[in-house]
């Protein structure tokens, strides 16, 4: 049975979220607010930059955390709140990060549900952002 309910939970994760957040990312935390969903999301602890993964590296905290909108789920705006980390070299001051290309720059939504918007038509798009009026930092001029 547990392994049934792995499955099932694996199955919604990879519905929810992005393949590409999912390869690089643990969910920390999973927020249901009246009207939105946040997905707390950090970078998984293993993935030290490869320019100084060789090297004796320390964990150097946390950039500033990335917001983005998902496709909306159970009638609410989903957001991925993603943690990524700094590294540093032992005895070091630099920072080192991993980039990642999870979203259009300028546009703060999943690469998937932003060719989303931009493939249906003006009268899908009006319905859509009537539906759902109160997402933060995006609106039907941006497509």
């Amino acid at each position: 049975m547990e392994q049934k309910t792995n499955r099932i939970n694996d199955a919604l994760i990879a519905m929810m979220i992005p393949e590409d957040i999912r390869n690089v990312c643990e969910i920390k935390k999973i927020e249901e607010w009246d009207l939105e969903w946040n997905i707390h999301l950090v970078e998984k602890k293993e993935l030290i930059p490869e320019k100084i993964s060789h090297l004796d590296t320390v964990l150097n905290w946390f950039m500033n955390k990335i917001e983005l909108i998902s496709f909306p789920a159970q009638d609410k705006a989903v957001y991925f709140q993603i943690l990524r980390r700094r590294w540093k070299i032992r005895g070091t001051n630099q920072d080192y990060f991993n980039e990642y290309d999870f979203y259009y720059k300028g546009l703060k939504i999943t690469k998937n549900f932003g060719n989303f918007l931009k493939e249906i038509t003006r009268q899908e798009r009006r319905k859509f952002f009537a539906t759902f009026p109160n997402i933060r930092n995006i609106s039907e001029k941006d497509f």
